[in-house]
Order: C-alpha cells, then structure tokens, then sequence
C-alpha cells in the first residue's frame, strides 16, 4: 500500500500544534445526531456509494474483488474443434462390436495435433489422447480400457501397434466433445455486474478474452487521530497508546483486494485534521478515520467533515459501534465517502464490516444484492448477555463441528469496544436483539461472516479423517478424549483402555474409524419390474452410496425391483430386515398415483417410526420446488435394520440424499449396539 507518513510530524502538515485558538470551541453535551438503526444506516451508504469509471486492464492486472463493467461474449466456439473426453481409439462407430473385431491403428494423435488430413477409412482407427483433435471421419471414441493389444501383454500399449482389438460396441458420438458444445460463437459468459474470480479470470482466458472493461477497485485512505497516539515501535508511556487502528484497517482493505493508502497519525488539531482530510479527499475514494467522533472536547471530527461536505448520519444503535458517522465529500466531480470509526479498537473493526465492506463494493460495481453480509445461521455454544438497550454484534468463532450440529458460535470472551483480543480469531458477528436476560446456549442466531468459517475442532468430523488424524495425531486424540468419544459413539457408552490396550486392540486408529453399513436397494415400479421400463433409481442411490467422499463406508448386498404391489413390498422388507443388513432404501410408489402405495405398505409393518427423517427428506425437497409436497417419505425401523423411503424421480433421489447422509453414521451405529 501506498504511505504519506505520519501526518503528525510530517512537514506537509507543520509542527503539532494541540491547543490553538480555533480549537476553543463549545461542545454540546448531547449528541445533535439521531440515532438510526444499522439497517437504516447502511441504506444511506449504498445510497451515497457510486460505481467507479470503468477501465480496461489486462486479465494479470485485474484486482481481487473487481467486476465486470460490461458483459463479455466469447468469440469463437468452445472446444474449437471436436475433441475426445478420454483416452482410446477413434473410429467409425459401425465398425464395434460387442462380439470384439480387429482394427488396424493408422495414426497416433495427441493433444496439439492438427488431424484435419488424416483420413480414416472403414476397418482403421487412431489412437488418440484426452483432449485431441478428432480426425474428420471419425464419428466415436472407445476408451483405451475396452481394448486389448494384439501382440505381446494385451493390457498393455504400444507406439508402434498395427493393430488393437475392440472389446465393446461403442455408440455413434460416444466420448466426443463436439464442436462448440461447452460455448457457442457469440455466447455471453459474463455479464457486467459479475465479479472476476479466479475461475472467471480462466473462462476469459480461455475463450481468447485477454483484456475486459471493469470497474477498478477504489483507493482507500486510512487515518488514526488523537494526541495520544504512537506508532508500534515507540514507546507507550506518559499516556500514550500505541496505533493498532490504522494497522488492522490497512491490512483489512487489502484483503478486499482494495488499493490501501497510509494517511499517518493526526493529531487532535483542527487545522491538521481539515489540511488532512481535504488532501486525501483530493486522492482518495474512500477515506477512513478512527477516534474523535464521540463527545469529547478533543473529538473535533464531525466539526471538520460538516465544513468540507455533509454528514448523512452521526450516531448508529449498535454496540459496539455507537458514534459512528458516515459523510461525504466533494472533490474532483465526485462523493468521496468518509467514514469516521470509534477509536476503540474492537468497535473500529466491528464497523468498518458492518459499513465499509458494502460501500467497497459498491463502489467496485457489485450488483446490489451482492454488496449485501454472507449470513448464516448458527447454533450458540454458550449463554450470552442481551443488552437491553442496543442490538450487539457479538464477535464469535464459527465453525461446523459436526454433520449433527451444523455450524456453532462461540463467543471470542469479553465484549468490551476496548478489548482488540475479542477480534482475535473473530470470523462471525452474532447478531444479538436489544432485550434483557440472556440468550440461552442452543438458540440458533444469525451470524455475519466476516472470515472463512473454520474447520472442525473434532477430527473424527472432518470431511478427510486421514489428513486430520496426521495433524492432530493420537497423543492429540487421546488428551482431548476422543478416541473415548469415538467408541462411545459406536457403542452407546464410554469404555476406558490402558495406552497398551489400545495399541493392541481395535481402537488404535479409532480416530480414522469409519461406520460400515450393509445396504439394501428396492426399486418399486410395475414398469421397471415388468422391463420396459430402464430402472435408473436404484443405479442412482448406488453410485451415491458409493461415493468416495463420505464419511461412511457403505456396501450394497441386496438388489431387487418389484411392482407397485403392498404385499410383495412387505414381503421382501420383513426378508431382509431378518439379513445382515444395516439400512434398506427404497425408490419409487411414493407419489398420488392410483398405485403409489409404497408409504402404506411400509408403515403397516414398521417397528418403530422416525418422522423426522421423513420431514428432514420432505424439507429438502421443498429447498427445490414445491412440488416436494406430493412425495409422501416414509422412515423406521425393522429389527436391526432402517428403513427409508425415496421418490422414483433420480432428481429427487439425490436432494433427499443429502439430507439422509448426515444422519447415517449415528443410526447405525446406535442400531448396531
């Protein structure tokens, strides 16, 4: 960032001057200004914030947090030719077949390789590579895994093969990224508005955009006042404190990817603070001061800014963060925003979130609603103190601790606008109503987010076990109790083991411990059952399961699809339910069609039922349209085994999955024990 020195010994400035006679001046001892709400307060800022004149940069020149200012079409075709999803052979899709034939390879072509002039006749193949360019005859690509060799190891390739032996049948336009197909000529890929991440820097790039109009990220001008403060290598005696303001605020505007300008230490002078202000009103976008905006009679500021512009408000129903006061200025034809923080180091922070994170922008061409606060909602880990006066916005760590709890606050200890420790590790404000008592731990609140949401403290609930267990280790486990945890998970109770016992036993590397669970897939169609129609559900829930990145390990050991018939659905339930298995999901019977009688059918013979698993599948379905109304989930238990009811639609199957895939670990687990 840039620096104009220290304004308070600067020659720029004069010498410091504390008591001069226009600083000998009444002060009301009641604030002039009405209170507003913050809601009230951040509509005048994104009132008075105006989009910055768009340039033209270079994509390596664009700032972190700009926007597009006008929208970017691409000019050719994406890919620019047809190219091949996979590695394999290209050829003429007649010529494969199921019964395996012989072609003869003609040519080898890799990525980069112009194939315009090699023709393939009938009977030939090339060899080709992900990403290559198809030559013009071929109308198929069968990947390398449904071929052999003809010579020598069969699993093996050769750069001088003759001949390779086709395995499988292979459809017309199989494994081909046709021409255009990812964006067509012309296609608008971003429209102005757009902010330009990395992955919009990357489309850009790739559709031979190497320059784009946006608006630039604005210059900010940071500034601490007050007698009383030095810088961090002075010291701090005779009643001086040192300057963590201005420190925190310029690295805070750079990690929005803002251009940061240091405008020093003023002192407490209002001939200083005006020469101060007007000269970075001249330079900069945004101007941000901290201190002199309460009552004192050395708090000059809001004095200064009514001189040189307009002040649109001067005192904010918050806490922290009351004397807050936003203003403008006019300078080089446009508003220049000027926003005077508290002095008090937690309060400056809490602001400057609230109120410059939204004017940035703004003014840095985000479309309204995206200038808005990312929100969530947490659970609170503790008991926290209302105040009855003002709404607070609590610093909190947040963090998503387990599937089970979703995302937790926690307080960071005590609030006090003096206390900079309660912004150390702070990534969330809890937004607090103004009422008296407490607010008890487990309300849910919501939160602004103000940092990346942090991992969870647990390594058994992190979303890599391996990596987490690796950090934390098991001398870490162990003193936090967590290896206990984990059994206990799994068996209902704790259970207590010398270290021998547990290095011996099954519990060693309990903390990498995944839940196994044996499951059953029932597919319910008269259409499917009778074969004309394709059953796409039951595929659908065992690739999910499958999945490599849940935190269980799930295996499916029964398959069967039978018609819409309650008997034959009971039947087979109660037949498995007596199998080893954990969890039975059926697909499909679950709507208002004459025969969906699957719901029926399954509750008569439920042991015990779980309608909140049902509502949790019902909800998520309405997350995606209201229609979600009409599926009719039904879930319990037979013996040992849950039973869980899914819509036919493979749409449906997945959202509904999602929902379920949180609570399996800990119902099984609870089943098995």
């Amino acid at each position: 960032f840039q620096s104009l020195g220290k304004a308070s010994v600067s020659p720029a400035f004069g010498p410091a001057s504390f008591t001069t006679k226009q600083d000998k001046m009444q002060h009301f001892r009641k604030s002039t200004f009405p209170m507003l709400s913050v809601d009230d307060a951040l509509s005048i800022v994104l009132q008075h914030s105006e989009q910055l004149e768009p340039v033209t940069l270079p994509l390596l020149d664009i700032q972190k947090g700009s926007c597009l200012a006008i929208n970017a079409a691409c000019p050719d075709p994406i890919p620019p030719f047809r190219a091949s999803i996979m590695d394999g052979y290209a050829l003429y899709s007649e010529d494969s077949s199921d019964e395996g034939c012989i072609l003869e390879v003609v040519a080898r072509i890799t990525a980069g390789i112009d194939s315009e002039k090699i023709a393939l006749e009938r009977g030939q193949c090339a060899y080709i590579t992900t990403g290559a360019m198809l030559p013009p005859n071929a109308n198929a690509v069968i990947k390398i895994e449904d071929t052999e060799a003809c010579l020598g190891d069969p699993s093996l390739t050769n750069n001088e093969e003759k001949a390779v032996k086709i395995l499988k049948k292979v459809e017309e336009g199989k494994n081909i990224r046709q021409k255009g197909s990812d964006i067509s000529m012309g296609q608008n890929i971003l429209k102005s508005g757009d902010e330009l991440t990395p992955s919009e820097i990357g489309l850009l790039a790739t559709c031979g955009i190497s320059r784009v109009t946006v608006f630039p990220m604005p210059i900010i001008g940071i500034m601490s006042t007050g007698n009383e403060i030095v810088e961090p290598d002075e010291s701090a005696t005779n009643g001086k404190i040192r300057d963590s303001n201005r420190y925190a605020l310029l690295s805070y505007v750079k990690s929005m990817g803002a251009q940061a300008v240091d405008l020093g230490i003023v002192p407490d002078s209002s001939g200083h603070l005006e020469r101060s202000i007007a000269y970075a009103a001249d330079r900069c976008d945004i101007i941000i001061t901290t201190g002199g905006v309460s009552m004192g009679e050395a708090d000059l500021l809001k004095t200064i800014i009514e001189s040189l512009g307009k002040i649109h408000f001067g005192r904010v129903m918050m806490k922290p963060g009351k004397p807050t006061t936003f203003g403008t200025i006019r300078a080089n034809g446009r508003n220049k925003l000027l926003f005077a923080l508290p002095g008090n180091p937690a309060s400056c922070l809490v602001t400057a979130h609230l109120f410059v994170t939204p004017a940035i922008k703004k003014l840095s061409g985000h479309v309204i609603e995206n200038c808005a606060h990312s929100q969530v909602d947490v659970t609170i880990a503790q008991d926290l103190p209302l105040d009855p006066e003002r709404p607070e916005y609590h610093r909190a760590i947040v963090s998503c601790e387990s599937p089970e709890q979703g995302l937790v606050g926690r307080s960071t200890g005590n609030q006090m606008s003096c206390k900079l420790l309660s912004m150390g590790k702070a990534n969330g404000l809890l937004c607090l109503p103004a009422m008296s008592g407490f607010l008890k731990a487990g309300s849910t609140v919501r939160c602004i987010l103000i940092g990346e949401i942090k991992p969870p403290s647990n390594p058994l609930h992190s979303f890599h076990q391996k990596s987490a267990g690796f950090v934390f280790g098991d001398e870490f486990l162990s003193n936090e109790g967590l290896l206990n945890e984990s059994v206990a998970t799994c068996s209902g109770h704790h259970h207590h083991h010398s270290h021998d016992e547990r290095a011996a036993g099954e519990h060693e590397h309990s903390h990498l411990k995944r839940t196994k669970i044996k499951v059953a897939l029932l597919t319910i169609s008269d259409r499917a059952h009778q074969g004309v129609y394709e059953d796409l559900s039951g595929p659908c829930i065992e690739s999910l399961l499958l999945d490599q990145a849940l935190s269980f390990d799930a295996t499916v050991t029964l398959k069967s699809i039978v018609p819409d018939e309650p008997e034959e659905i009971k039947r087979l339930i109660l037949e498995w339910s007596r199998k080893d298995v954990d969890l039975i999901l059926t697909s499909g019977g679950t709507g208002f069609g004459r025969r969906d009688k699957t719901p029926e059918a399954i509750k008569s013979i439920l042991e015990r039922e779980a309608p909140g698993i049902a509502l949790a599948l019902l909800n998520k379905g309405l997350e995606h349209t209201p229609l979600a109304v009409l599926s009719r989930p039904v879930a319990g238990t037979v013996g040992n085994a849950l039973i869980v009811t899914f819509p036919g639609s493979t749409k449906a199957i997945k959202e509904n999955f999602v929902a379920l895939v949180p609570l399996l670990p800990r119902i099984v687990n609870l089943l098995q024990g």
